[in-house]
């Protein structure tokens, strides 16, 4: 590595160039003793190396286009202290991928639940109780409509960010697919149906004198309750789309390097109807 410390110089003042993971950008390291540093010299985070009053040298050289690179964080080696600099990135330099690239990776992508209904026959009737007397009515059965669970190696898009700050919890945190199973039931009959990506889905329980049982149930039962009906929210994708599936970063020579996957979905299945 290109380096400026004189044949015979002093032990500090040795200015390190240092390659990064984008090849258009470089990162560098100064080294002082530290059995000469004072402790009330340790530079505030983000000082700009022109502002670097603490270093005991400063190379001519070092001034060519890393003034305004800024302190990332110091390393013990040896008898040594190594200060490390980045260059300063503005919100949006930091935003933009260095580098960008497609590849496959396995993915289970939940069933998707498309339509549920029940459908009623005349010809096959039951017997139920309406609170004063046993009648007939139509038999009730349910009915899904669905794309089935399928795992498969699918696309992604692998983006590589760089910066001399680490990024923040809520710029690593994304949204994913949680699937919901769908269990209830109207006038008897069982809706059931496993893990899957949904709309929103109601039914209501036509029992006859249905009442809420006092002391049965959450202790601080949530505003809103109704007895009579059931709610299954939407889950938060109702669909296969694309989303980021990963989201990190690591420390690399005083600079820190960003991973952001994002997966695409595959070709849809058939839909199936039961």
């Amino acid at each position: 590595m290109p380096s400026t410390k004189p044949p015979n110089g002093p032990t500090g003042g040795y200015f390190d160039l240092l390659p990064s993971p984008d090849p258009s950008q470089f990162s560098f390291r100064v080294r002082e003793d530290a059995v000469d540093f004072q402790p009330t010299l340790l530079p505030e985070y983000g000082t700009r190396y022109a502002a670097a009053s603490w270093l005991k040298t400063k190379p001519r050289i070092s001034f060519e286009g890393f003034k305004d690179y800024v302190y990332t964080h110091c390393e013990r080696e040896g008898q040594y202290l190594w200060f490390y600099f980045g260059k300063n990135k503005t919100a949006a330099q930091r935003s933009t991928p260095f580098r960008t690239f497609y590849d496959t990776r396995g993915y289970v992508w939940p069933a998707v639940l498309e339509d549920v209904y029940i459908v009623q026959s005349t010809t096959f009737v039951q017997s139920t109780y309406n609170g004063t007397s046993t009648v007939t009515s139509p038999s009730l059965f349910p009915r899904y409509r669905y794309r089935p669970s399928v795992s498969v190696s699918s696309v992604i898009k692998v983006e590589q960010f760089l910066a001399e700050t680490p990024w923040s919890e809520q710029e690593l945190s994304h949204d994913q697919p949680v699937p919901t199973d769908v269990n209830a039931s109207y006038l008897g009959v069982s809706v059931d149906f496993p893990r899957c990506l949904h709309g929103a889905v109601s039914f209501r329980e036509l029992v006859p004198g249905a009442s809420i049982v006092s002391g049965v149930g959450m202790v601080t039962p949530p505003l809103g309750r109704d007895p009579t009906r059931m709610i299954f929210p939407a889950t938060n994708f109702t669909d296969w789309s694309p989303f980021i599936i990963e989201d990190k970063q690591q420390p690399t020579n005083g600079l820190w390097l960003r991973e952001r996957v994002t997966i695409y979905p595959p070709t849809q299945p058939d839909t199936i109807v039961q």
